[in-house]
């Protein structure tokens, strides 16, 4: 489905389906880089394409958040920099979408919770929002990349013929990334007559 949709609109995809993640048409940019020979900083222009790629670590992340969220977001950051030659990973993004969350309270639970079970080896939903998040963000800083957004959503499943309100035992982590790719190998050609610019 994914596919054909991107065989029937190809615009502005110059990569998909073939490398660790998709690159994105680009445009001529300035940036800074040493000139070794006078050891002074010179402006260059290259065409500078964006990457983007999403990673799931579903059963990791249920099994462990910490780890399993830490080790999403280190493959998607290891995918995003093998791109090309080598890319450059810029600003990460994690997404998580369980189950309720089941808060223990003196009250006991919200009323519109539902205990519904879950694997005795899965962490509860809320183990999962209250590790994973940390472990997904902490893997990236340490690579000097920011988490600097996230998505949170409870999924459930209503039952109307039934009149009764159940949800699944799920645990979904995205883990989603944005990254500069500079002369990907399929554009040498295209960035040669450009560098008059």
């Amino acid at each position: 489905m994914i596919k054909n949709t991107h065989k029937q609109t190809p615009e502005f995809t110059i990569s998909a389906y073939s490398d660790n993640a998709a690159v994105l048409s680009g445009e001529i940019a300035n940036y800074w880089a040493p000139e070794y020979s006078t050891g002074s900083w010179k402006l260059l222009k290259e065409v500078v394409q964006p990457i983007i790629k999403v990673e799931t670590h579903n059963h990791p992340t249920a099994i462990s958040p910490f780890a399993g969220a830490a080790t999403g977001s280190g493959g998607e950051l290891r995918d995003e920099g093998a791109v090309g030659r080598g890319s450059t990973p810029k600003a990460g993004l994690v997404g998580f979408f369980v189950s309720d969350l089941c808060i223990p309270s003196k009250k006991g639970m919200c009323a519109w919770e539902s205990e519904i079970g879950k694997p005795a080896h899965y962490a509860s939903s809320l183990d999962i929002m209250l590790e994973g998040p940390i472990g997904s963000a902490r893997f990236n800083n340490e690579f000097g990349r920011p988490v600097l957004t996230g998505t949170f959503r409870l999924v459930l499943r209503v039952f109307i013929a039934h009149v009764q309100r159940t949800s699944c035992s799920l645990n979904l982590l995205q883990a989603r990334s944005l990254g500069l790719l500079i002369n990907h190998p399929r554009l040498l050609p295209k960035i040669a007559s450009q560098s008059n610019c």
